[in-house]
């Protein structure tokens, strides 16, 4: 197993149809993400140099397939030509498929990353897929895959924490935020998270200002303890409020909200640091008596 940083990049899709939208947003003041990710397939025309000739953040270059989840309906070879010049001009990092990969001439300084996008399910096999691109040229690998349950999350923790190279590992779906706000705990290199709410790029990507302001993502360590408030009605809105209490009261957990599978259960696996909250249920001692004092009543 590789050495895990303690910290998470955040990456926001870049989804804007149109050049001069993409670029006012890549020299926003104040940036709460780290990454922008330049969705080149949802623009009109694609022209690189006036793009990426100024941005106040790292940017990773992806022009996705509609198999992928994206909107390319150019050909394969001025695809690649694309991705290849958007390396040349000085981006940080780019996406490409695995089984693209063999076609793709890294030429400047941008990290490659291979992906592999799965929008049927979380298959058995993901610990051989993620071998096999490991085994690539690749620096960074990617994958994504459909959480039908929270055993899909579980497979998905598995490979963050066993994997040799630097991975991104997201689930999407209703169940997918939870791989998205855990990253930190579990070694993912990047997270994304989307603009704001209706802005996403796939399904679960929390918005940033959530991410970082209710979720406390900055703060999330391996051995931050994770409290799931399991299909309540308000466990949105009561996460956020409880995250801000352990935030000031400088306690290492994150509650975040959870919903039960189709089994009617919830769980990160065998883990002594997750614990469930159901409706009717109290958070342990000490805890539940500090938020009552806040006037928290779950």
């Amino acid at each position: 197993m590789m050495t895990r940083s303690l910290s998470s990049l955040i990456c926001t899709p870049l989804t804007m149809p149109s050049h001069e939208a993409m670029k006012q947003a890549m020299v926003a003041e104040n940036p709460l993400q780290d990454v922008y990710e330049l969705r080149l397939d949802y623009l009109e025309s694609v022209h690189l140099p006036s793009l990426l000739e100024k941005h106040n953040l790292p940017v990773l270059a992806t022009l996705r397939l509609p198999q992928d989840g994206g909107f390319w309906k150019g050909s394969e070879a001025e695809r690649i030509r694309l991705l290849e010049q958007a390396d040349d001009l000085g981006a940080d990092y780019i996406d490409i498929e695995i089984d693209r990969i063999r076609t793709f001439h890294a030429r400047g300084k941008a990290k490659v990353i291979v992906s592999c996008h799965n929008f049927q399910e979380t298959p058995q096999s993901l610990p051989d897929l993620v071998k096999r691109m490991e085994d690539t040229n690749a620096d960074i690998v990617k994958v994504a895959t459909i959480a039908k349950d929270h055993r899909d999350n579980v497979r998905m923790i598995e490979v963050l924490e066993s994997s040799q190279k630097p991975i991104i590992g997201v689930t999407m779906g209703p169940h997918g935020h939870v791989m998205r706000i855990l990253g930190p705990k579990f070694g993912a290199f990047l997270v994304f998270a989307s603009l704001g709410k209706g802005k996403e790029s796939a399904p679960g990507q929390v918005p940033v200002m959530d991410l970082v302001c209710g979720y406390r993502f900055r703060e999330i360590q391996p051995a931050t303890h994770i409290y799931a408030l399991v299909d309540h009605p308000e466990g949105y809105v009561l996460s956020m409020q409880i995250n801000q209490v352990l935030s000031r009261e400088k306690i290492n957990a994150l509650v975040l909200p959870a919903q039960s599978s189709e089994d009617r259960s919830f769980s990160l696996g065998e883990r002594s640091d997750t614990t469930l909250i159901r409706n009717g249920m109290s958070f342990p001692e000490p805890l539940d008596a500090l938020l009552k004092a806040e006037d928290i009543h779950v």
